[in-house]
């Protein structure tokens, strides 16, 4: 036998080398989709968890006040009330609104008005908060100065409850404040469009001609529902349910529903 021969023998044949490349494929191909949905679901998780801190955070801020205005930082005769939290500013007045087209950006602003003294506290004692602040006494207004924003991490949207394959982004606001003379926070949610663009008057969203005034913010809970490019390899078919819960007093109020739970908003 020649060395030619025995050559040929050992080598391999063409359709071994096919197979070998196939499964190669193969195997590659399932580490990069078990891999890739691995870190969506990773994503996915940090953009939930950061979206629920931020709502967090925004108590704290209510019971940890810091003036953080920069147009009067000194003065002792303006009182900082609470916080204001605006969704879907970026939508303008358009009529549709769609997270594939525009970013879900939230933005943060204080509420602002006159300290009351001592000797006042009595005459706001028996009114509801957010009637007291309202009040021409107290005058609280969205100082415009202190806006700051938030975008949720990794492409993430904050949309409505109901369908999810519309992609629609929620428009509304949460105002998170708290009495003037106990100090006691109160949560009020808004569903509709909230573009401050100056130092806008709290009662512009208070309809001061009815009984109670928080006609337009309500005691309601506020389920937002998270979206992202990183979703169907996390949950599936569903969205995440963040819930503010009705007339939230501090950071627990900031829940997060569980997917199969039956409360889920965001199926």
């Amino acid at each position: 036998m020649t060395l030619f021969s025995r050559s040929r023998k050992s080598a391999f044949t063409l359709v071994e080398v096919s197979l070998f490349i196939a499964l190669t494929g193969v195997l590659l191909t399932g580490v990069i989709v078990a891999t890739q949905g691995s870190v969506s679901r990773q994503r996915f998780a940090d953009s939930t968890q950061d979206l629920a801190d931020y709502l967090r955070e925004a108590y704290s801020a209510v019971f940890y006040v810091q003036n953080s205005s920069v147009s009067d930082p000194g003065r002792t005769d303006i009182a900082i009330y609470g916080k204001m939290l605006t969704f879907g500013e970026e939508c303008g007045s358009s009529a549709t609104c769609n997270s594939n087209q525009i970013s879900s950006v939230i933005y943060s602003y204080d509420i602002v008005g006159n300290a009351i003294s001592a000797s006042a506290s009595a005459d706001y004692a028996e009114l509801d908060p957010l009637t007291a602040l309202t009040s021409p006494g107290i005058s609280a207004h969205i100082d415009y100065t202190t806006r700051a924003s938030h975008l949720p991490l990794w492409g993430a949207s904050v949309e409505n409850t109901g369908a999810s394959g519309d992609n629609t982004l929620f428009r509304g606001a949460l105002l998170i404040i708290h009495s003037p003379v106990y100090g006691t926070v109160y949560t009020y949610t808004l569903h509709g469009s909230v573009i401050p663009s100056g130092n806008v008057q709290l009662s512009n969203y208070v309809n001061t001609s009815a009984s109670p005034r928080s006609v337009y913010f309500s005691l309601a809970a506020l389920d937002l529902c998270l979206d992202s490019p990183d979703r169907f390899y996390a949950l599936g078919t569903s969205r995440r349910n963040i819930r503010v819960a009705r007339n939230g007093r501090n950071s627990s109020a900031v829940q997060l529903i569980e997917v199969d739970d039956s409360d889920n908003a965001c199926r």
